[in-house]
């Protein structure tokens, strides 16, 4: 799967103009090699992953060793309708392929605006096909971007 989300990722990864002592979150890190190259190429203040998957995080851990030690990534497991975070804590939440997986879209939204600073961003990538046209995540996603 990372593989394959290699471009969208790196698209992702630039539209998020990460600025210096930026905190984000990436919701669904995989085996973590987007946060890799978060840190990697940037100055982030720091990232904390999600994950559902105990094989993502160990993988990920793996991955980002040196900068979990270094303080700049921290991994979480868990679910995007339940955030382990206190409120208004980041900058920007990236997710790449995620939403189709979400249990409840509503709450996931909520969730990521509650964990959001004010004037925080999200930057959700998804592939939309004839088949998205007719899931909820549609609109819930459009009643989310016109009211924040």
């Amino acid at each position: 799967m990372q593989r394959g989300n290699d471009t969208i990722n790196g698209w992702t990864i630039d539209l998020l103009k990460i600025e210096e002592n930026d905190v984000l979150l990436e919701v669904g890190i995989s085996n973590g090699s987007t946060l890799n190259r978060i840190v990697n190429n940037t100055r982030v203040g720091k990232i904390w992953g999600l994950d559902l998957s105990n094989e993502m995080i160990k993988e990920a851990k793996k991955k980002n060793k040196k900068y979990i030690e270094d303080g700049f990534v921290e991994l979480h497991k868990g679910n995007i309708i339940s955030l382990p975070y206190t409120d208004s804590v980041f900058d920007k939440v990236l997710s790449v392929h995620t939403l189709y997986f979400w249990t409840d879209i509503n709450q996931g939204f909520s969730e990521i605006h509650r964990v959001l600073k004010p004037g925080g961003k999200l930057f959700l990538s998804i592939t939309i096909n004839h088949k998205w046209k007719k899931c909820e995540g549609q609109k819930a996603l459009i009643y989310y971007t016109q009211t924040r």
